[in-house]
């Protein structure tokens, strides 16, 4: 014998109530004259009730849930996309004064965020006149207030460069120059070494502090 499934009271008694249904009033288990048909028919529909409003809570917080994995989504894509405008706009300016900008390696880059300042810090390796990579070199660039404005982008050795630039034009100064200008020569010589060793001082303690969590900035690892 084939084996068939019973309705639940309710479900039962609606399906055979479609005609009273349609009657002015409709169905009502208030209407059922046997009381203990009645009761029971009362107390499916409250069950049935509350697994109706159960299930409209599920759905209501899946759609919640949903809707704030698309808001963190987006939020993560517009993180994303910041941090990349920021990495490329300080690339640009520490390779900017390169021979060959196009050559240039960035590795161990960090953003690191404090103190109403915002730097991209790493190692950098291009190609000098000679076609050949220098070797890595660490770099800073910093932004006050993590917006553009005045960066400074600064490259491991730039403050020597500078110094030995300018104490060769001073040594040209001075090969053809009288003796009271050769020792205006050398006095100035004197101020850009310093300079140079101060900057040097400075420059250092950036790369070793605010590039780093020692200063209690914010680091983030760019990949």
């Amino acid at each position: 014998m084939k084996k068939t499934t019973a309705l639940p009271l309710f479900t039962a008694l609606m399906v055979l109530s479609t005609v009273s249904i349609a009657a002015p009033g409709g169905f009502s288990c208030e209407r059922i004259k046997e009381k203990g048909v009645r009761e029971a028919c009362v107390k499916e529909r409250a069950q049935e009730q509350a697994k109706n409003a159960e299930n409209s809570r599920k759905a209501a917080a899946e759609k919640e849930q949903a809707a704030e994995r698309e808001k963190e989504q987006l939020a993560a894509a517009e993180a994303k996309k910041a941090m990349d405008d920021f990495v490329n706009k300080s690339k640009q300016l520490i390779t900017q004064d390169l021979k060959d900008p196009d050559s240039a390696k960035f590795t161990n880059m960090v953003i690191a965020q404090g103190q109403g300042q915002k730097l991209l810090c790493g190692s950098i390796n291009a190609k000098n006149s000679y076609g050949g990579y220098v070797g890595a070199k660490k770099f800073y660039v910093l932004w006050s207030d993590g917006t553009p404005g005045q960066p400074v982008a600064y490259t491991e050795g730039d403050e020597v460069a500078r110094a030995n630039a300018r104490m060769d034009e001073l040594m040209k100064v001075g090969r053809s120059a009288g003796l009271s200008a050769q020792i205006a020569a050398a006095q100035e010589g004197d101020k850009v070494l310093a300079n140079a060793r101060k900057e040097l001082a400075q420059n250092q303690k950036i790369l070793s502090e605010q590039c780093t969590a020692s200063a209690g900035a914010t680091i983030v690892a760019v990949e």
